[in-house]
């Protein structure tokens, strides 16, 4: 029994220790484990779990650089980017959101309503109201919620208001081009987004915010443009005149250059401010001159025209019988404005007669005048860098019977773009040279190095014999006689077409609605502008020559001015006050007062004019005025060509940009 219990005991002693040696081993194991776990979390670097601090303790945040610059072809700012202020909040750190809501509706001008449902919302994150304007920033001052954040941004600022709208489009809250250059040339322009860290605390407070490996280092694209600010100042002060002269719908202008197809001015009015481009119908901000197709009329013949030179078919002094103002083709009857009898090809073009276009057309053939119709680029897209181009409307060749032919060869039953028709002036003013109509010379990087340029055509339209004789033709429209006669530039020789459409109300041809043009080149023998004006529904009067052929002139003419083009003859052209302010536009100071000084009696157009420019014209005409407020002048007393008395004051009012 003894030797038993022995047993039991050295058997239990046995059981014991082996208990201690799995518990020695297990904790010794286990201590081991979470020694080498601990070493290897301290030595070794763990992606995911590093992921997992970081977002506990900070988060990167996208920064995006402010849009590039849009300059004129001068260097002069259009369109640019500049600092301000947006308030956003966190809806779950909001603390009274009903004492905040009602601060911020009546400092913000919004509804409590939207205001009080944002602070509530179950969003993480909210904008109140984006681009803050100063005055608004400067009533938040103090206001102190731990749900609010101020947000630094960039906001898109056009400083010249209206000018060039419609060509450089706008852009909207988030930085992206909405139309125009802001849309074609939006990769470029858009600031590049680069990563930029924030620390927080253990409440979630931001405390810090250095900036990550290659942040801060912005890129960022300026493009350049081939617009001219005082053409295109001219341009849209003569349309709007003209179009309130006439009580028309809408007017439209051109400008290029002749040699390379640079537009240096184009616009219709009416226009839009892009700086508030929301408070305006979307058809004011439509570039007519690019998207919209109309029927050219009378402007068209000189396509006809040339392509009778080109053939060889008809000779510039051979004569048609242009059946005095009334000819049967098939079951329609065309008309002549004029009963005319024998004219000779370039007298046709001269007078513009529709009998006589028809007749060149039917000698020259159908399928020869599609074939010039088709090289100068009717019926398909010009390729200018622009969006919303349309390409106009050619009836195929092989639809057109005799009377849809003598339609085309006198501008109707076709349908062609503004655009399109200046560029078709440009290949004759050219020498027959095809030119691409282009808005931008170059796009440069954030140090100035060029990055892009467009790439010019090198293709032969037209024979230099046939755009030389063609010329010379489209001279003669603009002399004593020719439909033309108001587009004339004293001291230059101008060539140039005039145009005047029935537009088509319905299904028929109106008879109470034109659609009234000219285009042409200036100087004649050496172009080196093509300008185009349209004038939509005019009243009163309707043909092109009285209606738009002044207008080309007036604009013409301060283009030349611009440009330093000097006339061809001893005389001096029909500056008004207007068109000589504006030659000199942004130009030396002593130059601008002169050109205005020296060309008209009484007080001149200030408006438009920035402190600078009317002190340099008052200096110079010795005119006394009294300059209320700032910026750019909206407003004078005293009327252009009103001759002042002696000691009489000029009241004259500026106003900024907004």
């Amino acid at each position: 029994m003894r030797l038993k219990k022995m047993f039991h005991a050295r058997e239990d002693r046995s059981r014991i220790r082996r208990r201690m040696v799995v518990v020695f081993v297990f904790f010794t194991g286990s201590f081991g484990i979470l020694i080498y776990r601990c070493i290897h979390l301290h030595l070794i670097p763990d992606k995911r779990l590093e992921k997992i601090a970081n977002t506990q303790y900070q988060a990167v945040i996208p920064r995006i650089s402010p849009r590039g610059t849009i300059y004129d072809s001068q260097g002069q700012e259009l369109s640019v980017s500049i600092p301000t202020i947006s308030l956003a909040a966190r809806p779950r750190k909001v603390s009274e959101p009903g004492r905040l809501a009602k601060v911020l509706s009546k400092q913000l001008s919004l509804p409590f309503a939207d205001i009080f449902s944002k602070l509530t919302s179950t969003k993480k994150y909210v904008w109140i109201k984006r681009h803050l304007t100063p005055q608004e920033a400067d009533g938040l001052h103090g206001l102190d919620d731990p749900g609010l954040e101020w947000v630094g941004e960039s906001k898109r600022f056009y400083p010249n208001r209206e000018l060039a709208s419609q060509i450089l489009g706008a852009v909207s809250l988030d930085g992206a081009g909405l139309g125009g250059i802001e849309l074609t040339y939006d990769k470029y322009l858009r600031g590049d987004e680069t990563p930029e860290v924030a620390f927080r605390d253990a409440r979630g407070r931001e405390f810090e915010m250095p900036s990550l490996p290659g942040a801060g280092q912005e890129q960022w694209h300026d493009v350049w443009l081939t617009i001219n600010r005082a053409i295109q100042f001219a341009v849209e002060e003569e349309l709007k005149q003209n179009c309130s002269k006439f009580r028309a719908k809408a007017c439209t202008g051109i400008v290029l250059e002749a040699q390379t197809g640079a537009v240096l001015g184009m616009a219709t009015y009416p226009s839009f401010n892009p700086n508030a481009f929301q408070d305006y119908d979307w058809s004011q901000w439509k570039n007519r001159a690019v998207t919209d197709g109309f029927e050219p009329g009378s402007i068209f013949k000189v396509i006809v025209a040339a392509s009778a030179l080109e053939s060889k078919a008809v000779n510039p002094d051979e004569k048609f019988f242009c059946e005095n103002g009334s000819y049967r083709v098939g079951n329609r009857v065309i008309h002549d404005s004029h009963p005319y009898g024998m004219l000779s090809f370039s007298d046709i073009i001269k007078v513009s007669s529709n009998i006589g276009t028809f007749k060149v057309g039917r000698r020259v053939g159908q399928k020869e005048v599609a074939s010039t119709i088709g090289a100068f680029g009717f019926g398909r897209k010009t390729g200018i860098d622009f969006p919303g181009e349309t390409s106009g409307f050619v009836r195929p060749v092989s639809q057109w019977r005799e009377v849809e032919f003598a339609n085309i060869a006198f501008g109707q039953g076709i349908r062609v773009t503004p655009l399109q028709m200046v560029r078709a002036m440009a290949i004759i003013g050219a020498g027959g040279e095809d030119i691409l109509p282009h808005f931008v010379s170059k796009v440069t990087d954030s140090v100035g190095k060029t990055v892009w340029k467009p790439i010019l055509p090198s293709k032969k339209i037209l024979k230099d014999s046939t755009a030389r004789v063609l010329s010379q033709m489209l001279v003669r429209a603009t002399e004593e006689g020719g439909t033309g006669t108001l587009a004339q530039i004293p001291g230059y020789h101008v060539a140039g077409k005039t145009g005047t459409a029935q537009k088509i109300k319905g299904r028929q041809y109106s008879h109470s609605d034109f659609m009234s043009s000219f285009v042409g080149f200036v100087p004649a023998n050496n172009p080196r502008l093509v300008v185009l004006v349209t004038v939509d529904e005019p009243r009163g009067s309707y043909y092109g020559g009285t209606v738009a052929a002044p207008v080309f002139r007036q604009i013409a003419w301060t283009a030349l001015r611009e440009l330093g083009v000097s006339p061809t003859e001893k005389e001096k052209g029909p500056a008004s006050v207007m068109t000589a302010s504006l030659a000199s536009l942004n130009g030396p100071a002593s130059l601008l007062a002169s050109s205005v000084g020296s060309s008209q009696k009484g007080t001149p157009r200030f408006i438009g004019m920035s402190m600078r420019e009317v002190l340099a014209v008052l200096d110079d005409r010795k005119i006394s005025a009294e300059l209320i407020g700032s910026g750019v002048v909206v407003n004078q007393n005293c009327p252009p060509g009103k001759e002042l008395k002696k000691g009489e004051v000029c009241r004259i009012t500026f106003q900024a940009s907004p």
